[in-house]
Protein backbone atom coordinates (compact mmCIF):
# COMPACT_ATOMS: atom_id res chain seq x y z
CA UNK A 1 0.00 0.00 0.00
CA UNK A 2 1.39 3.39 -0.97
CA UNK A 3 1.50 6.52 1.26
CA UNK A 4 -1.38 8.04 -0.09
CA UNK A 5 -3.60 4.66 0.41
CA UNK A 6 -2.23 4.75 3.90
CA UNK A 7 -3.21 7.88 4.94
CA UNK A 8 -6.76 7.94 3.30
CA UNK A 9 -7.53 4.47 5.56
CA UNK A 10 -5.88 6.46 8.52
CA UNK A 11 -8.08 9.43 7.96
CA UNK A 12 -11.21 7.13 7.40
CA UNK A 13 -10.45 4.78 10.59
CA UNK A 14 -9.86 8.26 12.78
CA UNK A 15 -13.05 9.94 11.32
CA UNK A 16 -14.93 6.52 12.55
CA UNK A 17 -13.36 6.19 15.54
CA UNK A 18 -14.38 9.80 16.73
CA UNK A 19 -18.38 9.35 15.20
CA UNK A 20 -18.70 6.80 17.21
CA UNK A 21 -17.26 8.80 20.69
CA UNK A 22 -19.19 11.45 19.35
CA UNK A 23 -22.53 8.90 19.45
CA UNK A 24 -21.19 7.57 22.71
CA UNK A 25 -20.90 10.59 24.26
CA UNK A 26 -24.52 11.29 22.52
CA UNK A 27 -26.13 8.71 24.75
CA UNK A 28 -24.60 10.10 27.77
CA UNK A 29 -25.91 13.47 27.11
CA UNK A 30 -29.60 12.21 26.63
CA UNK A 31 -29.50 9.97 29.55
CA UNK A 32 -28.36 12.58 31.98
CA UNK A 33 -30.74 15.35 30.39
CA UNK A 34 -34.37 12.32 30.94
CA UNK A 35 -32.55 12.47 34.14
CA UNK A 36 -32.38 15.91 34.83
CA UNK A 37 -35.48 16.95 32.96
CA UNK A 38 -37.81 14.93 35.61
CA UNK A 39 -35.55 15.84 38.42
CA UNK A 40 -35.60 12.06 39.36
CA UNK A 41 -33.46 10.18 41.91
CA UNK A 42 -31.64 7.93 40.60
CA UNK A 43 -33.51 4.88 42.10
CA UNK A 44 -36.81 6.28 40.84
CA UNK A 45 -38.00 3.75 38.80
CA UNK A 46 -38.26 6.03 35.65
CA UNK A 47 -37.64 3.89 32.74
CA UNK A 48 -35.07 2.68 30.66
CA UNK A 49 -32.52 3.85 28.05
CA UNK A 50 -30.50 2.64 25.49
CA UNK A 51 -27.93 3.74 22.95
CA UNK A 52 -26.71 1.83 19.94
CA UNK A 53 -24.50 3.42 17.92
CA UNK A 54 -22.89 1.69 14.60
CA UNK A 55 -20.97 3.03 11.42
CA UNK A 56 -21.62 1.47 7.83
CA UNK A 57 -19.51 2.11 4.69
CA UNK A 58 -22.21 4.25 2.41
CA UNK A 59 -20.65 5.77 -0.79
CA UNK A 60 -16.96 6.16 0.61
CA UNK A 61 -18.33 7.80 3.29
CA UNK A 62 -19.43 7.06 6.85
CA UNK A 63 -22.84 6.70 7.66
CA UNK A 64 -23.84 6.56 11.72
CA UNK A 65 -27.01 5.34 12.78
CA UNK A 66 -27.81 6.53 16.58
CA UNK A 67 -31.16 4.20 17.91
CA UNK A 68 -32.33 5.59 21.29
CA UNK A 69 -35.27 3.80 23.44
CA UNK A 70 -36.76 5.06 26.25
CA UNK A 71 -39.50 3.57 28.32
CA UNK A 72 -40.83 5.43 30.74
CA UNK A 73 -42.82 3.79 33.99
CA UNK A 74 -44.10 7.19 35.16
CA UNK A 75 -47.72 7.38 35.83
CA UNK A 76 -47.63 10.52 33.31
CA UNK A 77 -46.58 8.37 30.78
CA UNK A 78 -49.04 5.52 31.31
CA UNK A 79 -52.36 7.28 32.02
CA UNK A 80 -52.23 8.76 28.46
CA UNK A 81 -53.34 4.79 27.32
CA UNK A 82 -56.53 5.89 28.81
CA UNK A 83 -59.81 6.41 26.40
CA UNK A 84 -62.08 7.23 29.28
CA UNK A 85 -61.58 8.75 33.48
CA UNK A 86 -64.20 8.65 35.59
CA UNK A 87 -64.79 9.00 39.60
CA UNK A 88 -66.78 5.70 40.57
CA UNK A 89 -67.30 3.25 43.14
CA UNK A 90 -67.31 -0.41 43.49
CA UNK A 91 -70.59 -2.64 43.45
CA UNK A 92 -69.64 -6.28 42.93
CA UNK A 93 -67.08 -8.36 41.56
CA UNK A 94 -67.31 -12.19 40.17
CA UNK A 95 -65.52 -14.94 38.19
CA UNK A 96 -66.05 -13.83 34.80
CA UNK A 97 -65.25 -16.99 32.03
CA UNK A 98 -61.98 -19.16 33.16
CA UNK A 99 -59.55 -16.26 32.87
CA UNK A 100 -61.24 -13.02 33.86
CA UNK A 101 -62.21 -11.28 37.00
CA UNK A 102 -64.94 -8.68 36.33
CA UNK A 103 -65.57 -5.82 38.30
CA UNK A 104 -68.33 -3.88 38.26
CA UNK A 105 -68.88 -0.21 38.81
CA UNK A 106 -71.31 2.92 39.52
CA UNK A 107 -69.80 5.98 37.71
CA UNK A 108 -70.33 9.26 40.02
CA UNK A 109 -68.81 11.58 37.06
CA UNK A 110 -66.79 11.58 33.97
CA UNK A 111 -62.96 13.16 33.94
CA UNK A 112 -62.72 12.48 30.16
CA UNK A 113 -64.86 10.13 28.32
CA UNK A 114 -68.99 9.15 28.14
CA UNK A 115 -69.03 6.10 30.00
CA UNK A 116 -72.01 4.59 31.13
CA UNK A 117 -73.61 5.33 34.44
CA UNK A 118 -72.83 1.58 35.11
CA UNK A 119 -69.53 0.04 33.88
CA UNK A 120 -67.79 -3.41 34.04
CA UNK A 121 -63.57 -3.77 34.08
CA UNK A 122 -61.75 -6.85 33.87
CA UNK A 123 -58.26 -8.60 34.97
CA UNK A 124 -57.05 -11.66 33.75
CA UNK A 125 -56.53 -14.30 36.60
CA UNK A 126 -53.32 -16.27 34.90
CA UNK A 127 -50.77 -14.21 34.21
CA UNK A 128 -47.97 -12.21 35.58
CA UNK A 129 -46.80 -9.17 34.20
CA UNK A 130 -43.19 -9.43 34.67
CA UNK A 131 -43.50 -7.40 38.55
CA UNK A 132 -47.09 -7.76 39.18
CA UNK A 133 -50.18 -9.72 39.14
CA UNK A 134 -53.46 -8.05 38.01
CA UNK A 135 -55.57 -9.27 40.14
CA UNK A 136 -54.01 -8.51 43.08
CA UNK A 137 -56.11 -5.55 43.26
CA UNK A 138 -58.43 -4.26 45.81
CA UNK A 139 -61.22 -2.09 46.26
CA UNK A 140 -63.61 -0.76 49.52
CA UNK A 141 -66.88 -0.71 49.00
CA UNK A 142 -68.05 3.01 49.73
CA UNK A 143 -65.34 4.58 48.50
CA UNK A 144 -64.61 6.79 45.55
CA UNK A 145 -62.03 6.02 42.83
CA UNK A 146 -60.52 7.82 40.44
CA UNK A 147 -59.84 5.25 37.00
CA UNK A 148 -58.24 5.72 34.13
CA UNK A 149 -59.35 3.20 31.97
CA UNK A 150 -59.36 1.61 28.22
CA UNK A 151 -62.42 0.81 27.04
CA UNK A 152 -62.99 -2.81 25.08
CA UNK A 153 -63.04 -1.55 21.82
CA UNK A 154 -62.41 -5.09 19.40
CA UNK A 155 -65.18 -7.17 18.38
CA UNK A 156 -63.54 -9.74 19.44
CA UNK A 157 -63.98 -9.30 23.03
CA UNK A 158 -66.66 -11.17 24.85
CA UNK A 159 -67.49 -9.18 27.36
CA UNK A 160 -69.92 -6.62 28.13
CA UNK A 161 -70.83 -3.54 25.66
CA UNK A 162 -69.49 -1.09 28.41
CA UNK A 163 -66.32 -3.34 29.14
CA UNK A 164 -63.19 -1.65 30.06
CA UNK A 165 -59.53 -2.59 31.12
CA UNK A 166 -57.50 -1.15 33.30
CA UNK A 167 -54.68 1.33 32.54
CA UNK A 168 -51.38 -0.34 34.46
CA UNK A 169 -53.79 -1.11 37.50
CA UNK A 170 -53.41 2.36 38.20
CA UNK A 171 -56.20 3.22 41.45
CA UNK A 172 -56.07 6.55 42.92
CA UNK A 173 -58.26 6.13 46.27
CA UNK A 174 -59.65 9.92 45.90
CA UNK A 175 -60.53 9.30 49.77
CA UNK A 176 -57.38 8.37 50.79
CA UNK A 177 -54.67 9.41 48.36
CA UNK A 178 -51.48 8.00 49.75
CA UNK A 179 -53.16 4.80 48.94
CA UNK A 180 -53.35 4.80 45.68
CA UNK A 181 -51.50 2.40 43.53
CA UNK A 182 -50.26 1.61 40.06
CA UNK A 183 -49.06 -1.84 39.45
CA UNK A 184 -50.15 -2.34 42.61
CA UNK A 185 -47.33 -0.86 44.06
CA UNK A 186 -48.19 2.48 45.88
CA UNK A 187 -48.45 5.14 43.14
CA UNK A 188 -46.20 7.65 44.74
CA UNK A 189 -43.34 5.73 43.34
CA UNK A 190 -44.13 6.21 40.24
CA UNK A 191 -45.27 9.98 40.09
CA UNK A 192 -43.82 12.91 38.66
CA UNK A 193 -46.26 15.75 39.32
CA UNK A 194 -47.56 14.41 42.89
CA UNK A 195 -47.03 13.65 45.82
CA UNK A 196 -49.07 10.88 46.64
CA UNK A 197 -47.40 10.02 50.57
CA UNK A 198 -49.16 12.99 51.42
CA UNK A 199 -53.09 14.09 51.87
CA UNK A 200 -53.87 15.73 48.72
CA UNK A 201 -57.28 18.02 47.50
CA UNK A 202 -59.07 15.85 45.55
CA UNK A 203 -59.95 18.88 43.69
CA UNK A 204 -56.64 19.11 42.75
CA UNK A 205 -56.20 15.23 41.89
CA UNK A 206 -58.95 15.91 39.60
CA UNK A 207 -57.96 18.48 37.69
CA UNK A 208 -54.40 17.01 37.19
CA UNK A 209 -55.79 13.73 35.38
CA UNK A 210 -58.05 15.89 33.25
CA UNK A 211 -55.07 18.43 32.18
CA UNK A 212 -52.77 14.68 31.73
CA UNK A 213 -55.62 13.45 29.42
CA UNK A 214 -56.39 15.93 27.51
CA UNK A 215 -54.60 13.87 24.30
CA UNK A 216 -55.85 10.43 25.40
CA UNK A 217 -56.42 7.79 23.31
CA UNK A 218 -59.53 7.53 21.06
CA UNK A 219 -61.40 3.69 21.25
CA UNK A 220 -62.07 2.68 18.15
CA UNK A 221 -65.33 1.55 17.47
CA UNK A 222 -67.59 -1.47 16.58
CA UNK A 223 -71.47 -2.07 15.53
CA UNK A 224 -72.44 -3.18 19.11
CA UNK A 225 -75.85 -5.01 17.27
CA UNK A 226 -76.39 -8.41 16.08
CA UNK A 227 -79.16 -7.19 13.53
CA UNK A 228 -78.24 -8.63 10.25
CA UNK A 229 -79.30 -5.18 8.27
CA UNK A 230 -77.32 -2.89 10.67
CA UNK A 231 -74.49 -4.71 10.52
CA UNK A 232 -74.55 -5.10 6.60
CA UNK A 233 -75.73 -1.45 6.35
CA UNK A 234 -72.97 -0.43 8.49
CA UNK A 235 -70.14 -2.28 6.92
CA UNK A 236 -67.82 -0.74 4.37
CA UNK A 237 -67.09 -4.25 3.11
CA UNK A 238 -69.71 -7.40 2.67
CA UNK A 239 -66.98 -10.14 0.99
CA UNK A 240 -67.77 -14.01 -0.18
CA UNK A 241 -64.33 -15.87 1.04
CA UNK A 242 -62.75 -19.01 1.11
CA UNK A 243 -60.86 -20.22 3.75
CA UNK A 244 -57.16 -21.62 3.37
CA UNK A 245 -54.45 -22.65 5.91
CA UNK A 246 -54.12 -21.60 9.22
CA UNK A 247 -51.95 -18.78 10.01
CA UNK A 248 -52.50 -19.24 13.83
CA UNK A 249 -54.70 -20.83 15.54
CA UNK A 250 -56.02 -20.75 19.38
CA UNK A 251 -55.20 -24.46 20.36
CA UNK A 252 -51.58 -23.37 19.60
CA UNK A 253 -51.41 -20.69 22.22
CA UNK A 254 -53.38 -23.52 24.56
CA UNK A 255 -56.67 -22.15 23.83
CA UNK A 256 -56.01 -18.78 25.90
CA UNK A 257 -56.61 -16.66 22.74
CA UNK A 258 -60.15 -16.58 21.79
CA UNK A 259 -59.82 -16.14 18.05
CA UNK A 260 -57.57 -18.09 14.80
CA UNK A 261 -55.92 -16.02 12.11
CA UNK A 262 -56.81 -18.06 8.45
CA UNK A 263 -55.51 -17.18 5.33
CA UNK A 264 -58.67 -16.36 3.23
CA UNK A 265 -58.86 -15.99 -0.95
CA UNK A 266 -61.54 -13.19 -1.66
CA UNK A 267 -64.21 -15.36 -4.19
CA UNK A 268 -66.40 -11.89 -4.74
CA UNK A 269 -66.89 -8.47 -2.90
CA UNK A 270 -70.73 -8.11 -2.87
CA UNK A 271 -70.53 -4.74 -0.92
CA UNK A 272 -67.38 -2.19 -1.41
CA UNK A 273 -64.60 -1.26 -3.62
CA UNK A 274 -61.70 -4.22 -4.16
CA UNK A 275 -58.25 -3.15 -2.72
CA UNK A 276 -56.76 -6.31 -1.56
CA UNK A 277 -54.60 -8.69 -3.23
CA UNK A 278 -56.22 -12.33 -3.82
CA UNK A 279 -55.05 -13.66 -0.59
CA UNK A 280 -54.62 -12.08 3.08
CA UNK A 281 -55.10 -12.59 6.52
CA UNK A 282 -58.17 -12.54 8.30
CA UNK A 283 -59.21 -12.68 12.34
CA UNK A 284 -62.30 -14.99 13.19
CA UNK A 285 -63.62 -16.41 16.76
CA UNK A 286 -61.42 -19.21 17.36
CA UNK A 287 -63.47 -22.67 15.56
CA UNK A 288 -66.16 -20.77 13.68
CA UNK A 289 -64.54 -21.59 10.32
CA UNK A 290 -61.61 -24.24 8.78
CA UNK A 291 -60.04 -24.77 5.62
CA UNK A 292 -61.97 -25.71 2.58
CA UNK A 293 -65.50 -23.46 3.47
CA UNK A 294 -66.55 -20.78 2.01
CA UNK A 295 -68.83 -17.31 4.22
CA UNK A 296 -69.54 -14.29 3.85
CA UNK A 297 -67.97 -11.67 6.21
CA UNK A 298 -68.60 -8.05 7.13
CA UNK A 299 -65.40 -6.24 7.69
CA UNK A 300 -63.04 -3.79 7.99
CA UNK A 301 -59.66 -2.20 7.46
CA UNK A 302 -57.89 -1.46 10.62
CA UNK A 303 -55.38 1.39 9.91
CA UNK A 304 -53.28 1.01 12.52
CA UNK A 305 -52.59 -3.09 10.44
CA UNK A 306 -52.80 -4.96 7.16
CA UNK A 307 -55.43 -7.31 8.64
CA UNK A 308 -59.31 -6.91 8.22
CA UNK A 309 -61.35 -7.41 11.00
CA UNK A 310 -65.27 -8.00 12.09
CA UNK A 311 -67.34 -4.73 12.03
CA UNK A 312 -69.59 -6.70 14.52
CA UNK A 313 -69.14 -9.58 16.88
CA UNK A 314 -71.85 -11.10 14.01
CA UNK A 315 -69.90 -10.37 10.84
CA UNK A 316 -69.70 -14.17 9.90
CA UNK A 317 -72.13 -15.56 7.99
CA UNK A 318 -73.52 -18.58 6.20
CA UNK A 319 -73.67 -18.68 2.09
CA UNK A 320 -77.44 -19.97 3.01
CA UNK A 321 -78.10 -15.90 3.99
CA UNK A 322 -76.51 -14.86 0.30
CA UNK A 323 -79.63 -13.76 -1.05
CA UNK A 324 -81.13 -12.11 2.55
CA UNK A 325 -77.49 -10.16 2.13
CA UNK A 326 -78.62 -9.80 -1.29
CA UNK A 327 -81.82 -8.03 -1.01
CA UNK A 328 -80.17 -5.42 2.04
CA UNK A 329 -77.50 -4.53 -0.24
CA UNK A 330 -79.38 -3.72 -3.14
CA UNK A 331 -81.94 -1.60 -1.39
Amino acid sequence: MDRNNMNEATVKSMRRFSIERRCAMIGILLALLLRFHYFLPRDYPSGEIKTICYSTPLDEEVQTIIHVTFWDKSFESHISDATDVVIARCIDSRPFGERHTEFEFEVIDRVRGNAADRIFIYVLTDVTYGHYQPTDITFSYGTDYLLPLRRIDTPYQHKHDDGYWFVSNIVINLDRPSHSTMFNNPLAEYSRSFDFSRRLPRRTIISRVRRLTWNRRTARTFIRSEDMREIINGSPHVWIVGIGEASSLSSQGGGRRPTDIYYVTLVESLKGDIDVVDELEMIFFADTVFPGERHIVAVERRSDSSFYTFTSRSSLFSMDQLDEIMEIIDN
